[in-house]
């Protein structure tokens, strides 16, 4: 999966209701000089499964992370298998 929000790349286009949940005049982060950890935003969100998916299947995800009108941070590629649950 790839989006971006402040300028989409190519093949995925973010729609306007995934803009309206950050809306940028409520991003308020201290300067990293007065407090560094504070200076760090994220964002958490839950994803869900298709449910075709199969046992032992790769999922791969590369995320393009955008600050201010900057070129796009790529991320390293993440590899998740889904995998049989073990017995307890």
């Amino acid at each position: 999966m790839a989006a971006g929000l402040i300028r989409p790349h190519s093949p995925f286009i973010v729609p306007q209701k995934y803009f309206d949940l950050f809306p940028l005049e409520e991003i308020i982060l201290p300067e990293k000089a007065v407090d560094e950890e504070g200076s760090k935003g994220y964002v958490r969100f839950t994803i869900y499964p298709k449910e075709d998916l199969q046992i032992e299947e790769e999922i791969r995800n590369t995320a393009g992370i955008y600050f201010d009108l900057n070129d796009p941070v790529i991320t390293n590629t993440a590899i998740s298998r889904l995998v049989k649950p073990t017995d307890k």
